[in-house]
């Protein structure tokens, strides 16, 4: 629509972050999932691992947020440590975020998450949340720090829970990705460009050759 985006082809606003403050996680240790299903995603070895290694804690559990998975096992379904929460009003969500340790994300790999973040992701960065899943994703794209990426759920979610200097340094270095992801730095390029517009410059095309 007459805008010359040849200079600056990154005129859209990326997924950014509205930073919520992260409270201290509570004495339960509980962990966050979630979002809507898609055909693609394969839980149910990865999620019985990270139910089984929640064991070895006396409190941890896992708050399933959004849509339930769809055909999870009973074993996994009736699992103790395992919580549906279902859909929250969005602040509410954020809430139940923020006292979270981490978010268990071991989604089986696949092509959308190699190349594209998740909605889901910049809210667990802006609540101050540490991810855990598998590597080879777009997460690790944009910085070392957002989480913890692994093919061994058990023994990672194992570490997790008994050391609670690797909790505190990965979040501390997940807050300032947090930070250059808020929404006031990344809509920087396209607010200046709002403030001084250039118009496109008219160029032969063969469209017009044939008017």
């Amino acid at each position: 629509a007459s805008v010359d985006t040849r200079k600056d082809p990154t005129l859209l606003v990326p997924l950014s972050i509205d930073q919520s403050s992260a409270e201290p996680a509570d004495k339960s240790m509980y962990f966050v999932a979630g979002g809507c299903n898609w055909p693609w995603q394969d839980l149910n070895q990865s999620l019985a691992s990270f139910l089984d290694a929640l064991q070895t804690h006396q409190n941890a559990r896992l708050k399933w947020l959004g849509a339930w998975p769809e055909n999870l096992p009973e074993t996994v379904r009736e699992h103790p440590r395992i919580e549906r929460v279902g859909w929250l009003p969005y602040q509410e969500y954020r809430r139940v975020l923020s006292k979270a340790t981490a978010a268990f994300d071991w989604y089986s790999p696949n092509p959308e998450r190699e190349l594209a973040l998740a909605f889901r992701h910049m809210d667990y960065l802006g609540s101050g949340l540490p991810i855990l899943g598998y590597p080879n994703t777009a997460l690790q794209d944009i910085g070392p720090g957002t989480g913890i990426y692994s093919t061994d759920v058990m023994q990672t979610t194992v570490d997790w829970l008994q050391n609670p200097r690797l909790r505190n340094k990965t979040r501390k270095t997940t807050a300032k990705i947090a930070a250059d992801f808020h929404w006031s730095k990344t809509s920087v390029s396209l607010i200046n460009w709002l403030n001084s517009p250039k118009k496109r410059m008219r160029t032969p095309s063969q469209l017009t050759s044939w008017v």
